[in-house]
């Protein structure tokens, strides 16, 4: 009798985390379609990752540079500051930007949204773009999620021909100066006078700064 209840026991432990795998994979970002969730779940796993491995302020993929142009971190307030410039490389003026941002210092999250206009929309490969919780899923996974707000609001700004990002983030007052965060620019999107949006990756990609405090 015993046995027949401890397999029963096991039986349903088995039953439980498989209805709840299969309620992750199938039903938690609203994505009905199995081949779709599969192929952009490949996708994203498979992004290419562009580091400044060296602690480079600048990374240029195609015909865009992405520069880290000033850093602060107060201790007291624990505000973190970054400015970033983005331009291209062959002078002709950026308008429209789009890119999901994610701020984390390795093993937590301080910020993880889309950031600029959804009119940058190029083609099927920049489905984060229209699909937000999938993204979420995926980017979180392996993260302790801090007190996001997420509320939060950054903005890219033209200045003359090129882009501009301030991001203005409360990471906490536990850091030390030489601590890493990393700010990465998934799916960077953007457009060229009336031109036609494109992709500063041809697949799907992010610019990943590795950053000291």
């Amino acid at each position: 009798m015993k046995k027949k209840i401890f397999i029963v026991f096991v039986l349903f432990i088995i039953a439980f985390i498989i209805v709840n795998l299969s309620y992750d994979f199938f039903m938690a970002d609203g994505v009905k379609s199995i081949r779709e969730k599969i192929a952009y779940r490949k996708f994203y796993n498979e992004r290419e990752i562009l580091e400044n491995v060296n602690n480079e302020n600048a990374l240029t993929h195609g015909d865009i540079i992405v520069e880290l142009k000033e850093k602060s971190y107060d201790k007291e307030t624990g505000k973190v500051r970054l400015f970033f410039v983005f331009n291209n490389i062959k002078d002709i003026g950026i308008f429209d930007m789009y890119s999901m941002i994610r701020v984390h210092d390795g093993s937590k999250i301080y910020f993880n949204k889309a950031v600029g206009e959804n009119k940058t929309f190029v083609d099927d490969i920049d489905y984060f773009v229209y699909n937000y919780h999938l993204y979420s899923m995926l980017s979180i996974k392996g993260f302790e999620i801090d007190d996001i707000d997420f509320d939060e609001k950054f903005f890219f700004m033209r200045e003359g021909d090129t882009q501009e990002l301030e991001i203005i983030l409360d990471i906490g007052k536990e850091h030390q100066k030489g601590d890493i965060i990393y700010v990465e620019f998934l799916d960077l999107l953007f457009s060229q006078g009336a031109g036609i949006p494109q992709k500063a990756f041809d697949y799907l990609g992010e610019f990943r700064f590795k950053i000291e405090l």
